[in-house]
């Protein structure tokens, strides 16, 4: 969901009716920052992942998206563009810790790795459509008070899984 928020937000803080105005600057930094944190937590999660193992790293990676969507809500209750720079840099902190994770390929059997690896993109997809679908029917400060839901149920749902075979042996 937290791929596709800026397309819905920059067009409704560039309206003439927008809870508070941003540059044409300012919307391109909205747009962008996620990816200047991403490939520096690239490189950091994987030496957290040897020494913490995957499991651990991937429950962690839904903080900064809930931190994000923290961010983002209270950007639009303070009218902060600041706020809203912070939220897409905890974005792309959670996106560095994601992309890098092994966890899903070591606990599963090789005849459902394909599987599983695709359904990340497919969940994603579902995100991107859902917030899309939220964008279109209310603001985009608002869609950020209940967004938080999604990670902090991947973490509730990762508390039960098994931590990878591959980090137990090593």
């Amino acid at each position: 969901m937290s791929s596709g928020y800026p397309a819905i937000t920059t067009p409704q803080l560039t309206l003439r009716c927008a809870a508070f105005h941003i540059s044409s600057d300012q919307e391109s930094w909205i747009v962008s920052l996620d990816n200047l944190a991403t490939p520096f937590v690239c490189i950091l999660s994987g030496f957290l992942q040897q020494r913490f193992g995957p499991k651990l790293i991937l429950m962690l990676a839904c903080f900064p998206y809930m931190c994000g969507w923290g961010a983002a809500a209270g950007a639009g209750h303070l009218q902060s563009v600041e706020l809203l720079y912070a939220s897409r840099l905890f974005v792309g902190v959670g996106h560095g810790f994601l992309v890098t994770t092994i966890y899903t390929v070591e606990v599963s059997s090789k005849e459902f790795r394909g599987s599983f690896s695709i359904f990340e993109g497919v969940l994603r997809s579902i995100g991107l459509i859902l917030v899309f679908c939220f964008g279109a029917l209310i603001p985009w400060y608002q869609i950020a008070y209940f967004a938080p839901v999604f990670p902090l149920m991947a973490f509730l749902l990762l508390l039960n899984s098994p931590e990878s075979p591959v980090f137990l042996v090593s």
